[in-house]
């Protein structure tokens, strides 16, 4: 729903306001102040400039009532949006709003969401305000967005940096930063841990890639050149069936995560990083591709929910560090002060060790 004017889907935009439902826990409100019914903004401001000439600004709002007898004041974090080229609506929901949304859920490990959007249209007018509201009314600024638990501060990392960095990365890895938020949809334990490890597995080949060679392909395909049972056409692909395999998830997944560093790993598995990866592999693998297994460590409820929250965790957690968060002892010094990281860190959501020998059992 669209207030202010008759404006068709093609309308562009210039600039936007917004606020996110969680920011207030992350963002200070003694940072520098922003009208939001203002194109005036103070020099000391938190400017991120990112990909396509959009620029973030993030300060605070506000409002103020005074009478003989009382005095009023209530303080907000918002979101100006700014860029050179005119943008849509869609635009600006899929390249800012998603990956901002996706930030703060994932750093207050609560669902979040954006509300009270207002837009500047391009139609050569003069506005000093956002004429252009979109669905306004639909959610109410919490009155604890002030209080809560964080995995970091903006005064922790370079946020201009780390905002653009994160901007840009989201757009790059959308199906892992919306696993990795926190949702109020239940859905059926083995589809969720189907889908989050499938986004770790994404998320490890769009950060690592692919490798440059695969030796046991091409050894493959060289012991097929003098096989007469099979023509070039039927060794391309079985050299193209092994590639696939060369490289085994469960080797993606322990990459993945020991891309957060060795003092990380040691800290957060317990030493156990291999056996995680091997677990979760193995679950997927039987529950994606209907594998019958003899161990049966699939139907475990208890493994998978491990499997679920430590994936989610690890997703997180590297979406973040290729953003721009330290890896190795720093990572763990910033997050251990989140309760959320310190619980897993004792890994009692599942032994992985054991489940991993019931897997290797013959």
């Amino acid at each position: 729903m669209i207030s202010g004017g008759a404006f068709p889907e093609r309308t562009t935009y210039k600039s936007g306001i917004f606020e996110v439902t969680g920011l207030g826990k992350w963002w200070p409100v003694t940072h520098p102040r922003i009208r939001a019914d203002s194109d005036s903004l103070p020099e000391e401001r938190t400017v991120a400039e990112c990909e396509d000439g959009w620029v973030v600004r993030i300060g605070v709002s506000g409002m103020e009532k005074s009478s003989p007898h009382s005095h009023f004041s209530s303080r907000w974090p918002v979101v100006r949006v700014d860029r050179e080229e005119e943008f849509t609506l869609s635009q600006l929901e899929d390249e800012i709003m998603m990956p901002l949304r996706a930030l703060i859920s994932i750093i207050t490990h609560e669902p979040a969401e954006c509300f009270n959007l207002k837009l500047q249209p391009v139609d050569g007018a003069y506005r000093p305000t956002f004429p252009v509201e979109v669905d306004p009314g639909l959610v109410s600024r919490g009155d604890n967005d002030s209080l809560g638990q964080v995995t970091f501060t903006p005064d922790q990392v370079d946020v201009k940096s780390f905002i653009g960095g994160w901007i840009s990365m989201a757009r790059q890895n959308i199906v892992p930063v919306v696993t990795a938020e926190p949702s109020d949809n239940i859905g059926f334990l083995q589809v969720q841990v189907v889908e989050c490890v499938n986004a770790a597995e994404a998320l490890h080949r769009n950060l690592h890639g692919e490798p440059d060679s695969f030796p046991f392909a091409e050894k493959v395909w060289n012991s097929l050149k003098g096989s007469q049972g099979l023509n070039r056409r039927e060794r391309e692909r079985v050299r193209s069936a092994v590639k696939f395999v060369e490289r085994p998830l469960r080797e993606r997944l322990e990459e993945l995560a020991k891309g957060l560093g060795e003092e990380f790993c040691r800290w957060y598995f317990l030493n156990n990083t291999e056996n995680w990866a091997l677990v979760s592999s193995a679950v997927r693998n039987a529950l994606s591709h209907g594998y019958k297994t003899s161990h049966g460590v699939e139907h475990d409820v208890s493994c998978l929910v491990g499997i679920l929250r430590i994936m989610k965790s690890i997703l997180a957690l590297r979406l973040l560090v290729a953003a721009g968060l330290p890896t190795g002892s720093e990572l763990v010094d910033l997050i251990q002060r989140d309760r959320a990281y310190l619980y897993l860190s004792g890994q009692s959501v599942a032994d992985w060790h054991s489940l991993a020998s019931k897997i290797n059992s013959p």
